[in-house]
């Protein structure tokens, strides 16, 4: 439930949040990398399948922590939060620029208090619904001052990049509400083993032989998804269900304000405009965020 914490969000989870921030906020430039050679099929089967053999080792020594009381909830961790997604964020950029989609993914805090009280009969607080407000806000602000000459392809694929953080929102609500107990290696590593399968035989349906042998820019494009699968998936998923453990689901969530400001430093980089609103919109994101994790 989403409950006052006896006390403040400890600087470990401040120092994963930032960590976090960098990392995810750096991830749809790496999806669009991978999208040069391989088809969104591909690129969301591979992320599934490489961050699966990256915990391969731990399998066999978490196997004891698989009971039947948090085996459902795991499975559903699988589905919402490892399995869906990564296909939806690389559809959606196939038609979307990656900062756009970054900017898109803030609204998993908005999702997460929806069913988090809603659904899971979280407990409500106004500290907390004003603080996903306030960096919605910002979001939105960045959204709207997009350069419409930055995005060629069609604007609604972002319904992908939106359903994407509904089921981001329902993965951290289960994590917050049934695997309090569970250590993060263990929901990290068997929520991929368990759909790792299923990525298998989506990979194989994709005709990788032929991708791999005719595209040009399959060495960049796949270097780029095994450090989207390594770092940004396998690791960062551990480091994020630590998190959410030791903070509370909407706090975890509210990750995704402090990710566009990642996604539009990398934007700079690569020579797109920069906006004065953008100022504005990021220190509302920020904002927001340290209004969700304060003490109430």
């Amino acid at each position: 439930m989403f409950k006052p914490s006896q006390s403040a969000v400890s600087r470990q989870s401040w120092l994963i949040f930032v960590l976090l921030s960098i990392i995810w906020g750096s991830s749809f430039i790496l999806i669009k990398k991978g999208l040069l050679a391989l088809s969104y099929w591909q690129v969301g089967s591979l992320r599934i399948l490489l961050s699966a053999i990256t915990l391969l080792p731990f399998v066999y020594i978490t196997r004891k922590n698989i009971t039947r009381k948090n085996i459902l909830p795991i499975i559903g961790v699988g589905v919402f939060g490892s399995g869906i997604p990564p296909f939806l964020f690389a559809i959606a950029q196939t038609q979307i620029d990656s900062a756009l989609a970054g900017m898109l993914n803030t609204l998993n805090p908005l999702f997460t208090f929806i069913f988090g009280v809603f659904i899971f009969k979280a407990l409500f607080q106004w500290n907390k619904l004003t603080g996903v407000l306030i960096g919605l806000v910002g979001a939105l602000l960045i959204i709207a001052a997009e350069p419409s000459g930055d995005t060629t392809g069609n604007n609604l694929y972002g319904i992908f990049i939106i359903l994407g953080t509904i089921c981001y929102a329902i993965s951290i609500n289960i994590i917050q509400n049934y695997l309090k107990n569970t250590s993060p290696l263990t929901i990290t590593t068997w929520s991929f083993f368990m759909m790792s399968l299923f990525a298998l035989v989506i990979f194989l349906w994709s005709n990788p032989v032929e991708t791999f042998t005719n595209e040009p820019q399959i060495v960049p494009s796949f270097m780029a998804i095994v450090i989207l699968s390594v770092v940004c998936t396998a690791i960062a998923n551990l480091m994020f269900f630590k998190m959410t453990q030791e903070t509370n689901a909407l706090f975890a969530s509210t990750i995704t304000y402090t990710i566009p400001i990642v996604a539009l430093f990398w934007g700079m980089v690569d020579g797109e405009q920069f906006q004065i609103v953008y100022i504005l919109g990021m220190v509302l994101i920020l904002l927001g965020v340290y209004i969700t994790g304060k003490q109430q």
